[in-house]
C-alpha cells in the first residue's frame, strides 16, 4: 500500500494488484483525448490518473470507473 497527494491536495492511499494479462483492466492505458495516464487503482475505488506538462510539473487527480468507461483509453506510448 501507498500513497499519493493530488492536486487539490487530498493525500490517498494507493491500493490495488493486476494480473499482467489482465486486458479489462484500465490501469496503464492513457485517455486518448487528455493524454492522462491510468496509475493505479485507489483504496476508495476510484483511480489515480497522471500527467507530465511543462516546466517539470506533473497533474494527478482520480476518476471513477464509471467516468473511465466514457472514456476512450489506448495503450500508453
Amino acid at each position: 500500500m501507498g500513497a499519493t497527494e493530488l492536486d487539490d491536495g487530498r493525500r490517498v492511499a494507493v491500493r490495488f494488484t493486476t494480473e499482467r494479462a489482465d486486458l479489462a483492466s484500465p490501469i496503464g492505458r492513457r485517455d486518448r483525448a487528455t493524454g492522462q495516464l491510468v496509475k493505479a487503482r485507489l483504496a476508495d475505488g476510484d483511480y489515480l490518473l497522471f500527467r507530465a506538462l511543462p516546466n517539470y510539473r506533473v497533474e494527478q487527480t482520480t476518476a471513477s470507473a464509471a467516468d473511465l468507461a466514457r472514456r476512450t483509453l489506448v495503450p500508453a506510448r
